[in-house]
C-alpha cells in the first residue's frame, strides 16, 4: 500500500507531538510505502523524528500566497507520487485528492453550535465566523473522516448533517514517552496538611475556559480556610494569557493561589504529574485531550467539566462540575482536598477506564492502519466503531 500522510495543517502544539508520532509508526511499517507532506512548522523536527522513512514534500511558509499555492504544490505531489490512499491528520483541508482521502476532524467550535465562547472585537468576530462557515463546508465535502469518540461522530451526524458511515472511530490512547518518564519519575509523598497542588494542564484556548479559574479560587478558599492550595498552570510566564489571569487573580486577593511553570516539554510533564494532588480542566469543547489517559495513568483525581465529550472520555473516573459556576468547581476540588477515599476511589476507577477506553499506544497504529486499509477501498464505516485506538484526529 501506499500513503501520502498530509501535515500542511500542523502549526505547532499538540499537533506536532502526533504528527511526530505518526512519522514514528510509519518508520517501523516497512510494508508500506509512505510519503509525506510537511509544514514549515514540522519540517525540523520531522527530519529527526521518523520522515528519513518517507519521500518528502517541504512546502513553503505561511504568507497568504503561500498558503494558497500550498494545495497547488500538494496535488502536484500527489498525482506524481499516485498514492492508494491520502491521510491529511489534521483537517479540513481545501485541497481535493485523487486518490481516496480520509481526513482527521478535530474543532470542536463547528459541532458545539450550544458553546458560546468569550466575546470578540467586530472585526474579529465576522472573520472567526467566515472561517467557520469555510471549514463546515469543507468537513461537509470530506470523503471520509476519523475522529477519537463516538461522542464526536454522533456530533457530525447530528450538526453537519455528515453520514455515519464516512466518519471512522479510532480512540485516542497515551504517548509512549510519557508512560516511559513516567516509570522514571518517583512519586511525591502526600503530606496531608500541605498545600493541595491542583494541576491544570493546558495552553490557551478561549475553549479551554480559564478565566473561571480566579473566581473558583475565591469559593474555594472560603471553603477549605486555613488549608493551603494552589493552582499550578502550564502557561507561557511572558504571555499575555498569563499575565490577563495574573491581573483578574489580584484583583480578587487570590494571586498566591496561582503560579505558572511556563511551557513544559512533552518528555517533562510527567513529573508536574507525579507532583499533583488532582488535575482540573474546566474545559468547554474538546474533541479528544491527552489530560484524561495522562492523569489516569499518573494516578492523579480527574476533576473536569461534565459535558458529553468528557463523560465518555472519563466515565466514573472524574468529579464533574459545571464549567460556567465557579462555585460548583470549588465544591468539586473542595471534596478531593478533604476526602481521602473520593481521591482513592477515582484513581482506582481511572485505572479501569484507561484499560477500558484507551488503547495501547501500538494497538492504536494497528487501528490507524485498519482504517486507511478501509480507506483506500472505498469501504464504509461500520455502525459500530469498536474500541479502536486512534490518533489522527
Amino acid at each position: 500500500m501506499r500513503v501520502l500522510l498530509d501535515f500542511n495543517q500542523v502549526t505547532g502544539g499538540g499537533g506536532v507531538q502526533v504528527a511526530l508520532s505518526v512519522l514514528h509508526n510509519a518508520a517501523r511499517t516497512r510494508q508500506v510505502r509512505w510519503f509525506a507532506v510537511l509544514s514549515p512548522e514540522l519540517r525540523a523536527e520531522a527530519r529527526a523524528g521518523g520522515a528519513e522513512a518517507c519521500e518528502i514534500l517541504e512546502l513553503p511558509g505561511r504568507t497568504a500566497i503561500e498558503r494558497y499555492l500550498n494545495g497547488l504544490h500538494i496535488r502536484a505531489f500527489e498525482r506524481r507520487v499516485r498514492p492508494d490512499v491520502s491521510f491529511s491528520v489534521f483537517g479540513p483541508v481545501a485541497w481535493r485528492a485523487d486518490s481516496p482521502h480520509l481526513q482527521g476532524f478535530a474543532i470542536p467550535r463547528l459541532i458545539y453550535p450550544d458553546v458560546v465562547l468569550p466575546r470578540l472585537a467586530p472585526g474579529a468576530a465576522f472573520r472567526q465566523a467566515a472561517r467557520t462557515t469555510f471549514r463546515r463546508s469543507l468537513v461537509r465535502r470530506a470523503e471520509f473522516l476519523v475522529v477519537e469518540s463516538e461522542t464526536i461522530r454522533q456530533r457530525l451526524e447530528r450538526h453537519l448533517r455528515i453520514d455515519r458511515r464516512k466518519v471512522f472511530v479510532v480512540r485516542n490512547s497515551y504517548s509512549p514517552l510519557f508512560a516511559q518518564r513516567l516509570r522514571e519519575v518517583a512519586v511525591r509523598a502526600r503530606d496531608p496538611g500541605g498545600t493541595f497542588a491542583i494541576l491544570v494542564p493546558s495552553g490557551y484556548y478561549p475553549h479551554k475556559n480559564l478565566e473561571i479559574l480566579p473566581r473558583a479560587a475565591v469559593a474555594l478558599r472560603r471553603l477549605l480556610g486555613a488549608r493551603p492550595f494552589r493552582f499550578v498552570m502550564t502557561l507561557p510566564t511572558d504571555g499575555r494569557p498569563w499575565a490577563a489571569l495574573r491581573e483578574s487573580a489580584a484583583a480578587m486577593g487570590v494571586l498566591g493561589h496561582f503560579e505558572s511553570v511556563g511551557t513544559v516539554p512533552h518528555g517533562a510533564i510527567a513529573e508536574l504529574y507525579r507532583q499533583a494532588d488532582c488535575m482540573c480542566l474546566p474545559t468547554l469543547l474538546e474533541c479528544s485531550t491527552a489530560v484524561y489517559p495522562e492523569s489516569f495513568m499518573a494516578g492523579v483525581p480527574v476533576a473536569t467539566s461534565r459535558r458529553d465529550f468528557a463523560l465518555e472520555f472519563c466515565g466514573e473516573a472524574a468529579a464533574y462540575f459545571d464549567p460556567r459556576e465557579p462555585r460548583d468547581i470549588a465544591e468539586k476540588l473542595a471534596l478531593l482536598a478533604d476526602d481521602r477515599r473520593l481521591r482513592d476511589a477515582l484513581v482506582g476507577e481511572g485505572e479501569r477506564q484507561l484499560r477500558r477506553a484507551y488503547p495501547a499506544p501500538e494497538e492504536k497504529w494497528e487501528a490507524q492502519l485498519q482504517v486507511l486499509q478501509r480507506v483506500a477501498a472505498r469501504e464504509a464505516a461500520t455502525a459500530d466503531p469498536g474500541r479502536a485506538g486512534g490518533e489522527g484526529a
